[in-house]
């Protein structure tokens, strides 16, 4: 008689959290249910009218610069479908006053991440159609509600036919028209700011590229009015002689500054954590 055939052990079943690689967009992190070390808390380090107009995180790479400025971008922007959904089960939903500025601004968001052309010419244009992408965001909003010469502005820079005088003043026009039609002062978020101008000085066109972006980012974060906040991230710590010339209201917040210093990277306790759940 054989011997009886024993039964086949069975794998413990666990599912880990699915890990975010490659992924640096909130809603889709949250939507995608990957795992996130919450750092909602941000939000209430950068409420409109609490902190310096205009603030620069500078953090290395990997420390979670895009992902938070998604973040702050789908809490305080007023769109047509609400993005509360995204925040409920997170810290700063906790904060009943911090729960009132949400969706309540205009948003202007860019990413200069991607801006690494050799050449200056190609550069610019990268830079153009970021700012055309922008607008055409903005656009079911505005333009009905624009005067018939604003139409014609806003759509040479859409179209790409706007002169380079008109693309160094496009952020602030952008900014001024959201500001009239919402009632709301915007906030200006960008991400990866000094890629561009890091990219420049490799390839021997720095000079242009500064000369390009001093006005672009000066007009807007100084001279505009209608912006409330802006928000700067990035890796360097640029000069203010440099593309800052002129912005006496910038603060800068390094790695090595107290300020939402747990809000980047990961902490000590969070490291404990997250080796556990996995």
């Amino acid at each position: 008689m054989s011997a009886a055939i024993p039964a086949p052990r069975l794998a413990r079943k666990y599912t880990k959290p699915v890990m975010p690689i490659g992924e640096s967009d909130f809603k889709t992190v949250i939507e995608g249910g990957y795992y996130y070390v919450d750092k909602t808390l941000l939000i209430k380090e950068v409420l409109p009218h609490k902190s310096a107009k205009v603030m620069l995180v500078a953090r290395p790479r990997r420390f979670g610069k895009t992902l938070n400025l998604t973040m702050l971008r789908y809490f305080f922007e007023k769109t047509t479908t609400s993005n509360q959904y995204l925040f409920i089960n997170t810290k700063i939903w906790r904060s009943t006053k911090a729960r009132q500025y949400q969706g309540k601004y205009p948003v202007i968001f860019l990413s200069f991440k991607e801006v690494k052309n050799s050449l200056w010419e190609r550069a610019y244009d990268d830079i153009c159609l970021l700012i055309r992408n922008e607008y055409r965001r903005h656009k079911e909003v505005v333009l009905p509600l624009l005067r018939d010469d604003e139409i014609v502005v806003f759509n040479s820079i859409i179209s790409g036919k706007a002169k380079q005088s008109d693309i160094k003043q496009s952020l602030k026009y952008l900014a001024d028209v959201l500001y009239r039609v919402h009632g709301q002062k915007v906030i200006f978020l960008l991400d990866e700011y000094d890629t561009p101008i890091t990219v420049a000085c490799q390839y021997g066109y720095y000079t242009e590229m500064v000369n390009f972006m001093r006005p672009l980012l000066g007009a807007v974060l100084k001279d505009a009015p209608s912006v409330g906040s802006g928000i700067l991230s990035g890796i360097s710590r640029i000069a203010q002689e440099g593309i800052f010339s002129d912005l006496n209201n910038l603060k800068v917040y390094g790695v090595t500054d107290d300020w939402a210093a747990d809000k980047f990277g990961f902490t000590q306790g969070e490291v404990r954590e997250l080796l556990v759940d996995y």
